[in-house]
């Protein structure tokens, strides 16, 4: 990895996606067809709202880099999500399932489009698939629990929560699904908590 895409990951990992951005901007006038530095660019722009669109055509780029890998397509599907694009987002996440089926990301990235579709069931097994590869997975763990809740199965929804959070208290994601299951419970000052 180059010292330019480096400093660009520390960057968007502090947060601060802009300067990230510039620097990943400066490595590409160098090397144009750098397929990590659009991928880079992409986990920067997903971050920053108004450069969403972009994010797509860099991880499209990427795609077009490294057609016969996986993360490009999975993180595509992820873009593709993010602007509502739903029905292209499981395309490109099944895509990436076919290049690597053992590639956990694809299955969140098929997982999250599945419910932008309100496809809970579908949603959950893409989830649990996740879960199998990585069970540490706290995206797929997140998934899965909010699939569960919008089938209204709280009680495993709720278990997964407890189950994220005892591996991970600060996560934000598991608190806000755990909430949400409390109140669909009508449980109000649990889900204050």
């Amino acid at each position: 990895m180059s010292v330019e895409l480096r400093r660009a990951e520390l960057l968007r990992e502090r947060g601060r996606h802009e300067e990230a951005i510039a620097v990943l901007m400066g490595h590409l006038a160098l090397e144009p067809e750098d397929p990590w530095a659009f991928i880079e660019l992409t986990l920067n722009r997903l971050e920053v709202p108004e450069q969403m669109r972009q994010a797509l055509s860099d991880a499209r780029t990427a795609v077009g880099l490294m057609p016969e890998e996986a993360y490009p397509r999975s993180l595509e599907a992820r873009v593709l999500y993010y602007l509502d694009r739903n029905k292209e987002a499981l395309e490109a996440a099944e895509a990436a399932i076919a290049l690597e089926p053992e590639f956990g990301h694809a299955w969140v990235s098929k997982s999250l489009a599945l419910t932008g579709m309100s496809r809970w069931k579908e949603a959950e097994a893409s989830a649990r698939e996740a879960l199998a590869i990585d069970a540490e997975d706290v995206s797929a763990s997140n998934v899965l629990a909010h699939a569960l809740r919008m089938q209204n199965r709280l009680e495993e929804s709720d278990a997964e929560v407890k189950r994220r959070l005892a591996r991970d208290p600060e996560d934000a994601f598991s608190f806000a699904n755990g909430g949400w299951a409390a109140l669909q419970r009508g449980e109000v000052a649990e889900a204050e908590g």
